[in-house]
Protein backbone atom coordinates (compact mmCIF):
# COMPACT_ATOMS: atom_id res chain seq x y z
CA UNK A 1 0.00 0.00 0.00
CA UNK A 2 2.55 2.57 1.47
CA UNK A 3 4.74 1.53 -2.19
CA UNK A 4 1.47 2.13 -4.22
CA UNK A 5 1.04 5.31 -2.82
CA UNK A 6 4.87 7.14 -2.94
CA UNK A 7 4.09 5.63 -7.17
CA UNK A 8 0.88 7.99 -7.03
CA UNK A 9 2.88 10.55 -5.60
CA UNK A 10 5.70 10.45 -7.82
CA UNK A 11 3.17 10.41 -11.07
CA UNK A 12 1.25 13.38 -9.77
CA UNK A 13 4.82 15.09 -9.16
CA UNK A 14 6.01 14.61 -12.72
CA UNK A 15 2.70 15.23 -13.99
CA UNK A 16 2.66 18.53 -12.21
CA UNK A 17 5.81 20.22 -13.35
CA UNK A 18 5.24 19.05 -16.66
CA UNK A 19 2.02 21.78 -16.32
CA UNK A 20 4.46 24.01 -15.29
CA UNK A 21 6.57 24.13 -17.68
CA UNK A 22 3.81 23.42 -20.72
CA UNK A 23 2.06 26.79 -18.73
CA UNK A 24 5.51 29.24 -18.81
CA UNK A 25 6.72 28.22 -22.23
CA UNK A 26 3.23 29.01 -23.52
CA UNK A 27 3.07 32.57 -21.63
CA UNK A 28 6.39 33.39 -23.01
CA UNK A 29 5.55 32.90 -26.55
CA UNK A 30 2.79 35.54 -25.77
CA UNK A 31 5.29 37.71 -24.72
CA UNK A 32 5.96 40.90 -27.02
CA UNK A 33 9.91 39.68 -27.19
CA UNK A 34 9.19 36.55 -28.45
CA UNK A 35 6.67 38.16 -31.07
CA UNK A 36 9.49 40.08 -32.49
CA UNK A 37 12.39 37.88 -32.62
CA UNK A 38 9.91 35.74 -34.50
CA UNK A 39 8.66 38.26 -36.75
CA UNK A 40 12.31 39.74 -37.31
CA UNK A 41 13.59 36.28 -38.53
CA UNK A 42 10.72 35.62 -40.80
CA UNK A 43 11.48 39.22 -42.43
CA UNK A 44 14.72 38.59 -42.78
CA UNK A 45 14.82 35.61 -43.98
CA UNK A 46 14.69 34.48 -47.80
CA UNK A 47 10.07 34.45 -48.00
CA UNK A 48 10.90 32.01 -50.96
CA UNK A 49 13.24 29.68 -49.98
CA UNK A 50 11.34 26.33 -48.94
CA UNK A 51 13.87 26.27 -45.72
CA UNK A 52 12.01 29.51 -44.27
CA UNK A 53 8.98 26.69 -44.11
CA UNK A 54 10.81 23.38 -43.08
CA UNK A 55 9.72 22.47 -40.15
CA UNK A 56 12.91 22.09 -38.58
CA UNK A 57 13.33 25.43 -39.32
CA UNK A 58 10.08 25.77 -37.23
CA UNK A 59 11.49 24.30 -34.28
CA UNK A 60 14.54 25.84 -34.59
CA UNK A 61 13.00 28.97 -34.46
CA UNK A 62 10.72 28.69 -32.09
CA UNK A 63 13.72 27.75 -29.22
CA UNK A 64 16.02 30.69 -30.34
CA UNK A 65 12.89 32.87 -29.85
CA UNK A 66 11.77 31.01 -26.42
CA UNK A 67 15.86 31.11 -25.17
CA UNK A 68 15.55 35.23 -26.72
CA UNK A 69 11.88 36.08 -24.54
CA UNK A 70 13.53 34.16 -21.50
CA UNK A 71 16.31 36.26 -21.47
CA UNK A 72 14.07 39.44 -21.69
CA UNK A 73 11.86 38.67 -19.27
CA UNK A 74 13.68 36.64 -16.47
CA UNK A 75 11.76 38.27 -13.56
CA UNK A 76 9.06 37.52 -15.12
CA UNK A 77 9.80 33.65 -15.29
CA UNK A 78 11.12 33.89 -11.66
CA UNK A 79 8.30 34.81 -10.82
CA UNK A 80 6.19 32.13 -12.92
CA UNK A 81 8.39 29.54 -11.06
CA UNK A 82 8.14 30.77 -7.94
CA UNK A 83 4.37 30.54 -8.67
CA UNK A 84 4.58 27.07 -9.78
CA UNK A 85 6.98 25.94 -7.32
CA UNK A 86 4.16 26.70 -4.68
CA UNK A 87 1.33 25.31 -6.70
CA UNK A 88 3.78 21.82 -6.55
CA UNK A 89 4.51 22.30 -3.11
CA UNK A 90 0.29 22.96 -2.32
CA UNK A 91 -0.51 19.82 -4.51
CA UNK A 92 2.09 17.56 -2.53
CA UNK A 93 0.38 18.51 0.76
CA UNK A 94 -2.75 17.99 -0.46
CA UNK A 95 -2.15 15.13 -2.00
CA UNK A 96 0.21 13.69 1.29
CA UNK A 97 -2.71 14.99 3.32
CA UNK A 98 -5.05 13.06 1.52
CA UNK A 99 -2.82 9.92 1.49
CA UNK A 100 -2.25 10.16 5.51
CA UNK A 101 -5.99 10.30 6.28
CA UNK A 102 -6.90 7.55 4.40
CA UNK A 103 -3.86 5.91 5.83
CA UNK A 104 -5.48 6.72 8.79
CA UNK A 105 -8.96 6.09 8.12
CA UNK A 106 -8.05 2.30 7.31
CA UNK A 107 -5.89 2.03 10.42
CA UNK A 108 -8.76 2.47 12.45
CA UNK A 109 -10.96 0.68 10.33
CA UNK A 110 -8.51 -2.62 10.90
CA UNK A 111 -7.74 -1.82 14.50
CA UNK A 112 -11.40 -0.74 16.19
CA UNK A 113 -13.23 -2.80 18.24
CA UNK A 114 -16.71 -5.16 16.61
CA UNK A 115 -18.92 -5.85 18.88
CA UNK A 116 -20.88 -8.74 18.28
CA UNK A 117 -24.14 -10.00 20.42
CA UNK A 118 -25.02 -14.00 19.94
CA UNK A 119 -26.87 -16.00 22.94
CA UNK A 120 -25.11 -18.92 25.10
CA UNK A 121 -26.92 -22.49 23.60
CA UNK A 122 -29.55 -23.93 23.77
CA UNK A 123 -31.00 -20.29 23.59
CA UNK A 124 -34.19 -19.41 25.14
CA UNK A 125 -34.82 -22.40 27.85
CA UNK A 126 -36.44 -23.36 30.80
CA UNK A 127 -34.60 -23.74 34.03
CA UNK A 128 -35.96 -24.20 37.46
CA UNK A 129 -39.71 -23.23 36.14
CA UNK A 130 -37.92 -19.92 34.25
CA UNK A 131 -37.97 -19.34 31.08
CA UNK A 132 -34.69 -18.04 30.14
CA UNK A 133 -32.15 -16.59 27.48
CA UNK A 134 -28.73 -15.32 28.03
CA UNK A 135 -26.90 -12.84 26.18
CA UNK A 136 -23.12 -12.92 24.89
CA UNK A 137 -21.49 -9.29 24.18
CA UNK A 138 -18.49 -10.26 22.36
CA UNK A 139 -15.49 -8.01 21.67
CA UNK A 140 -14.30 -9.33 18.18
CA UNK A 141 -12.10 -6.27 17.23
CA UNK A 142 -8.28 -5.43 17.95
CA UNK A 143 -8.97 -2.88 20.66
CA UNK A 144 -10.66 -2.50 23.66
CA UNK A 145 -14.50 -1.17 23.81
CA UNK A 146 -16.75 0.65 26.60
CA UNK A 147 -20.02 -1.28 26.31
CA UNK A 148 -22.14 2.14 27.66
CA UNK A 149 -25.68 0.70 26.86
CA UNK A 150 -27.80 -2.68 26.27
CA UNK A 151 -31.29 -2.73 25.56
CA UNK A 152 -33.81 -6.32 25.23
CA UNK A 153 -37.12 -6.32 23.83
CA UNK A 154 -39.31 -9.93 24.54
CA UNK A 155 -41.67 -9.54 21.05
CA UNK A 156 -44.95 -11.88 20.86
CA UNK A 157 -46.02 -11.55 17.48
CA UNK A 158 -46.12 -13.33 13.93
CA UNK A 159 -43.60 -11.09 12.34
CA UNK A 160 -41.46 -7.85 13.33
CA UNK A 161 -42.35 -3.98 11.96
CA UNK A 162 -40.26 -2.49 9.43
CA UNK A 163 -38.93 -0.11 11.84
CA UNK A 164 -37.61 -2.01 14.86
CA UNK A 165 -39.59 -0.93 18.32
CA UNK A 166 -37.26 -1.27 21.10
CA UNK A 167 -37.49 -1.53 24.51
CA UNK A 168 -38.59 1.75 26.72
CA UNK A 169 -35.68 1.31 29.29
CA UNK A 170 -31.90 1.80 28.27
CA UNK A 171 -29.06 -0.03 30.93
CA UNK A 172 -26.21 2.03 30.93
CA UNK A 173 -23.49 -0.59 31.56
CA UNK A 174 -20.50 1.12 31.26
CA UNK A 175 -18.29 -1.93 31.10
CA UNK A 176 -14.87 -2.05 28.97
CA UNK A 177 -14.24 -4.85 27.06
CA UNK A 178 -11.05 -6.09 25.95
CA UNK A 179 -10.09 -8.09 22.25
CA UNK A 180 -11.37 -11.47 22.80
CA UNK A 181 -13.49 -10.43 26.24
CA UNK A 182 -17.26 -11.32 26.34
CA UNK A 183 -20.14 -10.13 28.32
CA UNK A 184 -22.36 -12.01 29.59
CA UNK A 185 -26.03 -11.18 31.25
CA UNK A 186 -28.85 -13.53 31.79
CA UNK A 187 -32.78 -12.95 31.35
CA UNK A 188 -35.58 -13.73 32.86
CA UNK A 189 -39.09 -14.42 30.16
CA UNK A 190 -42.25 -14.15 32.06
CA UNK A 191 -44.23 -15.36 28.77
CA UNK A 192 -44.82 -18.55 27.62
CA UNK A 193 -42.11 -19.82 24.81
CA UNK A 194 -44.88 -21.70 23.20
CA UNK A 195 -45.62 -18.47 20.77
CA UNK A 196 -44.07 -16.76 17.97
CA UNK A 197 -41.85 -14.64 19.80
CA UNK A 198 -38.84 -12.79 19.44
CA UNK A 199 -35.94 -11.05 20.93
CA UNK A 200 -35.11 -7.53 19.66
CA UNK A 201 -32.19 -5.15 21.06
CA UNK A 202 -29.33 -3.33 20.57
CA UNK A 203 -25.81 -2.95 22.23
CA UNK A 204 -24.16 0.94 22.37
CA UNK A 205 -20.00 0.89 22.79
CA UNK A 206 -17.65 3.58 21.98
CA UNK A 207 -14.16 2.52 20.76
CA UNK A 208 -10.49 3.82 20.88
CA UNK A 209 -10.86 5.88 18.32
CA UNK A 210 -13.48 7.95 20.11
CA UNK A 211 -16.42 6.28 17.24
CA UNK A 212 -19.47 5.80 18.36
CA UNK A 213 -21.41 2.64 17.44
CA UNK A 214 -24.32 0.55 17.93
CA UNK A 215 -24.59 -3.27 17.15
CA UNK A 216 -28.35 -4.42 16.58
CA UNK A 217 -29.58 -7.82 16.74
CA UNK A 218 -33.04 -9.78 16.51
CA UNK A 219 -33.14 -13.19 16.94
CA UNK A 220 -36.64 -15.82 16.11
CA UNK A 221 -37.32 -18.54 18.69
CA UNK A 222 -37.50 -21.54 16.58
CA UNK A 223 -38.56 -24.72 19.28
CA UNK A 224 -38.40 -27.01 16.73
CA UNK A 225 -35.10 -27.08 16.83
CA UNK A 226 -34.89 -28.56 20.30
CA UNK A 227 -36.19 -31.75 18.95
CA UNK A 228 -32.96 -33.33 19.64
CA UNK A 229 -33.91 -36.90 16.43
CA UNK A 230 -32.33 -33.14 14.45
CA UNK A 231 -28.79 -34.08 15.63
CA UNK A 232 -26.39 -37.08 15.09
CA UNK A 233 -24.04 -36.55 18.27
CA UNK A 234 -25.00 -35.34 21.70
CA UNK A 235 -22.39 -32.23 21.02
CA UNK A 236 -23.91 -30.77 18.72
CA UNK A 237 -27.44 -31.35 20.54
CA UNK A 238 -25.97 -29.38 23.44
CA UNK A 239 -24.04 -26.62 21.01
CA UNK A 240 -27.83 -26.41 19.20
CA UNK A 241 -29.18 -22.76 19.36
CA UNK A 242 -33.20 -22.07 19.45
CA UNK A 243 -32.50 -18.27 18.28
CA UNK A 244 -31.96 -17.74 14.99
CA UNK A 245 -31.54 -14.50 13.39
CA UNK A 246 -34.07 -13.07 11.31
CA UNK A 247 -33.60 -11.37 7.82
CA UNK A 248 -35.51 -8.27 8.05
CA UNK A 249 -33.85 -5.12 7.19
CA UNK A 250 -32.36 -2.98 9.74
CA UNK A 251 -32.30 -5.26 12.68
CA UNK A 252 -28.75 -7.10 12.41
CA UNK A 253 -26.36 -4.71 12.05
CA UNK A 254 -22.91 -2.67 13.38
CA UNK A 255 -23.15 0.67 12.55
CA UNK A 256 -21.96 4.24 13.89
CA UNK A 257 -24.12 6.32 15.38
CA UNK A 258 -24.77 10.14 14.22
CA UNK A 259 -25.55 13.08 16.60
CA UNK A 260 -26.84 12.84 19.58
CA UNK A 261 -29.04 9.58 18.74
CA UNK A 262 -31.28 9.00 21.52
CA UNK A 263 -31.23 4.77 22.40
CA UNK A 264 -34.68 4.26 21.96
CA UNK A 265 -35.72 4.38 17.64
CA UNK A 266 -39.05 5.74 18.50
CA UNK A 267 -38.13 8.54 21.48
CA UNK A 268 -35.64 9.33 24.26
CA UNK A 269 -35.74 5.88 26.74
CA UNK A 270 -35.29 6.23 30.54
CA UNK A 271 -32.16 5.04 31.51
CA UNK A 272 -31.08 2.57 34.39
CA UNK A 273 -28.29 2.96 36.18
CA UNK A 274 -28.28 -0.50 37.48
CA UNK A 275 -29.55 -3.74 36.11
CA UNK A 276 -32.77 -4.72 37.14
CA UNK A 277 -33.43 -7.48 40.09
CA UNK A 278 -34.48 -9.92 37.20
CA UNK A 279 -31.07 -9.72 35.12
CA UNK A 280 -27.71 -11.49 37.03
CA UNK A 281 -25.14 -10.23 35.26
CA UNK A 282 -21.77 -12.45 34.69
CA UNK A 283 -18.48 -10.76 33.14
CA UNK A 284 -15.63 -13.15 32.04
CA UNK A 285 -12.35 -12.19 30.81
CA UNK A 286 -11.33 -13.58 26.83
CA UNK A 287 -12.41 -17.10 26.12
Amino acid sequence: MLRKNEKSRRRLWYATWFLVICGAAFLISMTPSYDGCRTNYYQSADRGSDNSKHISTRIGVILRCEGFAIDENADLLVALFTGGLWLVTLTLWLATKRLAEGAEETMQHDLRAYIAVDFDPPGLRAKNGTNMATIRVRNLGKTPAVITDLTWRHVISDSLPTIPEYADRVEAINLLLGPGQTYFEKRRIQKAIDQSQFVIGYVDYTDVFDGRWRTGYARRFKPERDDSRLYSTPEEYQSRTNLVPVSTPGYNYDRKRTGREPPNSKGTAAVASAPSSSITVIYTEGE
